[in-house]
């Protein structure tokens, strides 16, 4: 509905008032654009968000089912005006902090309705076919918050027409807390950074393609492969002086699938533009403390769910990758498509658990169960242009490569998991042989390196 903001009731500051408000928000952004991507990354998590104001800034916090979440942190710079009023008898005061329920997919299609008509670059300096130029055409965006029983009220305005839309807010069981001591914040969805596995630095482009082309090939369940191991192997030299040239710490940082088209593997490049850092940690003598290590680490994610942060990748140059001991997953992005200079980008966290019907452990080892798999996993003719690279051995549940923090029911039930006739195995194994030679349609190992 269009209205004239100022018919609207809804000012900056309603000074003429006689009563007191116990709360106010308002804000004013040029910058509807950015405001409507980080909100549209958003729904692909859930729709029903939490909306959190603070003098520091709001955000924007959802999750789906307690598996996954997404959280948006905007800075008051993003914001012409920004103005948080909080009285002493407003609930929550004692926390500066106020948060309403909200319909997060509403409010992004209004923000990406407004956003897909506003004119490009190009059409701003050429002019449109009516002859009109769009170089002074600016949409303002005005966003209203009142309290408990009030809207959210969102007014677009340019030199045509106001818009304005309420919202209607809502009380969500925040599972998100705001640190109250008295909160048990246990069950929280959130990575502990004194227990991280692994840190990875990625280029945004290259993780989202990645993503993309897992959604093509019908992925069912993801493989994160990740080792910085030495390799060993001559290479095919007669001694190893070339692998003390290329083989001491090689980062490798490996995608495979398992879906309905069988297993493919996706080799993200290890050059430093691309891969800016991978490092893994493992726990030093002292139980209390991680120290880097050289080992490889393999993660396990229902895709479904994985591929819910592929639109919020999109958006940065860079993400940094991280998982801790407890299995929680973490890519932490800063969004800075800005057009306003002062501004240095939009933070947006995503965390998600790893899949927990394992049957195997997430150390350097493969599911024994599905021999192709585990030579998917481990070959690297790919990268080293070796055939004579040995197929990796069976690992046995009680190794040392099999992991020492794992409970020794899990090992039994994972051990039970693996019992297969020695006829089975070896049918496997011939299989797995035959694919590798056969060039024909429908082979069932698909190994496909990405090229940027």
């Amino acid at each position: 509905m269009a209205n004239s903001r100022g018919d609207s009731g809804s000012n900056m500051v309603n000074e003429g008032d006689d009563k007191e408000l116990d709360f106010s928000f308002s804000a004013l952004t040029k910058d509807v654009t950015h405001l409507a991507h980080i909100f549209s990354s958003l729904t692909a998590i859930n729709t029903q968000a939490v909306l959190m104001l603070t003098q520091e800034g709001m955000s924007v916090y959802t999750e789906h089912q307690g598996i996954c979440n997404a959280k948006a942190t905007i800075e008051p710079s993003l914001f012409s005006e920004f103005n948080f009023l909080l009285g002493s008898s407003f609930p929550g005061q004692e926390q500066n902090e106020v948060q309403l329920g909200v319909d997060l997919g509403l409010i992004s299609d209004s923000f990406m309705s407004v956003a897909s008509n506003l004119p490009s670059k190009q059409k701003s300096k050429k002019g449109d076919k009516s002859g009109h130029t769009g170089s002074g055409e600016e949409v303002l965006c005005y966003i209203y918050y009142e309290g408990e029983g009030h809207p959210l009220i969102v007014e677009f305005e340019d030199s045509l027409m106001s818009e304005k839309i309420e919202f209607p807010t809502f009380y969500i069981d925040n599972v998100h807390g705001t640190g109250d001591d008295d909160v048990d914040q246990t069950h929280e969805l959130t990575i502990n950074y004194n227990e991280i596995l692994f840190e990875i630095i990625l280029k945004s482009d290259v993780f989202a393609n990645v993503i993309r082309d897992l959604q093509q090939i019908n992925t069912i369940d993801l493989y994160m492969f990740i080792s910085n191991e030495v390799d060993n192997r001559k290479n095919g030299t007669a001694d190893g002086r070339l692998n003390n040239v290329f083989g001491l710490s090689r980062n490798k940082l490996n995608f495979i699938s398992k879906g309905s088209f069988g297993n493919s593997k996706l080799i993200c490049p290890n050059e430093r533009a691309i891969l800016e850092k991978l490092t893994i940690y493992e726990r030093g003598e002292d139980a209390s403390t991680l120290q880097q290590a050289n080992t490889s680490i393999i993660s396990r994610f229902a895709f479904s769910n994985f591929s819910r942060i592929r639109k919020a990748v999109s958006l940065s140059s860079k993400c940094k990758i991280m998982k801790d001991i407890s299995g929680i997953f973490s890519v932490q992005l800063l969004c800075d498509d800005s057009k306003i200079p002062e501004y240095s980008g939009t933070l947006i966290m995503l965390n998600m658990l790893e899949n927990a019907d394992l049957g195997y452990m997430s150390t350097s080892m493969s599911p024994d169960d599905d021999a192709s798999l585990k030579y998917i996993l481990y070959d690297d003719t790919l990268i080293y242009n070796n055939e004579n690279a040995p197929v990796p051995e069976r690992i046995e549940m009680e190794s040392d490569k099999a992991g020492t923090d794992v409970p020794t029911e899990k090992r039994r039930v994972a051990h039970e998991s693996e019992a297969h006739s020695h006829a089975e195995h070896e049918e496997m194994k011939r299989r797995r042989i035959d694919d590798k030679r056969s060039k024909k349609k429908g082979q069932n190992i698909i190994e496909v390196p990405l090229f940027i």
